[in-house]
């Protein structure tokens, strides 16, 4: 298998290939001695970026709306990997546009806050060091809102769709004319950190008394849940019969949970008839995050259009 000369990618017959589906695929290399192997083990391939991404186990997602309504075969990058020997090969896809229309733009939720290493004792005194504060947690991002046009062209149908955070216009396609879903939530807060183990007191010694633990550090804030985005659709009369076909999901996202207060540091060992150290209080829990707020109900106008004027957009 060192010797790879390209990939061939074959597409399981009847999969729906279109925008936001996943199919399954039978991926081939082509050694320089000619010989053709079918690759079954799917953990030495990856998908590189690009229209496609890995969707594990021999299948790939069509990740990216359509530069134009023209093309719908695109290209491909594959990588296998064996070891420290590596092959980059590129091959194509055909879209073949089965399937509802599918614009899943649902938001990334936040991250979550980090949490600190424990603090130890001072370096020059007897007792513990305060816990750090957890890392409060990221926001969610708010869904976008977006205005698209429906219509039926050429047998097919057809949506333009744009939006107040895009720097061009996304297309869609669909032999099936049977319906068009929507993602527009927002993201999930991420949790706040928990917050760092207070640092243990000294241990006693000969002339000096045992350390007193330190409080444990604050846990991190949630972080809030992003708005559910909006939609306006335009449907021309071609695909009017539609309005009861669309499905938008734009609930907000959910709030991040508030990190727990760190561990309290132990007091110091007593040496002999010395007194034990005293421990420290566990910290404070952080805050949660704020919900979102759902976006409002679809919007729907019949209005007869030019689609030759969206196409004009391309």
């Amino acid at each position: 298998m060192g010797n790879i000369d390209s990939i061939e990618i074959e597409v399981t017959r009847n999969e729906i290939v279109n925008v936001g589906s996943n199919f399954e695929y039978t991926l081939y290399a082509l050694l320089k001695s000619g010989d053709r192997r079918k690759i079954k083990d799917d953990d030495i391939v990856s998908i590189q970026d690009g229209m496609f991404s890995d969707a594990g186990k021999h299948r790939a997602l069509v990740a990216k709306p359509l530069p134009n309504f023209k093309d719908s075969i695109f290209p491909i990058t594959i990588e296998i990997a064996i070891g420290e020997y590596q092959f980059t090969g590129n091959d194509s896809v055909q879209l073949n546009f089965k399937g509802p229309i599918k614009v899943d733009w649902s938001q990334k939720n936040g991250a979550d806050g980090t949490q600190p290493r424990a603090s130890a004792a001072t370096l020059f005194g007897r007792d513990g060091m305060e816990g750090r504060s957890g890392g409060d947690g990221e926001n969610g991002a708010s869904g976008r809102n977006v205005t698209s046009y429906l219509w039926i062209e050429d047998d097919e149908l057809r949506m333009m769709l744009t939006c107040d955070r895009c720097d061009e216009n996304y297309y869609f396609r669909s032999i099936s004319k049977d319906s068009v879903w929507v993602n527009l939530t927002g993201g999930d807060g991420g949790n706040g950190g928990q917050g760092g183990t207070g640092g243990n007191g000294k241990p006693g010694k000969l002339g000096k008394p045992p350390g007193n633990g330190a409080d444990g550090g604050i846990g991190g804030n949630g972080g809030d849940g992003g708005d559910g985005g909006s939609m306006v659709l335009f449907i021309h009369p071609t695909a009017a019969h539609l309005d009861e076909s669309i499905t938008l999901l734009n609930s907000a996202g959910i709030p991040g949970n508030s990190g727990e207060g760190g561990d309290a540091g132990a007091g110091g060992e007593p040496f002999k008839n010395q007194k034990e150290g005293t421990a420290g209080n566990p910290g404070i829990s952080g805050k949660k995050g704020k919900s979102g707020k759902n976006g409002p109900a679809l919007t729907i106008s019949k209005v007869a259009f030019d689609p030759e004027a969206i196409n004009d957009q391309e």
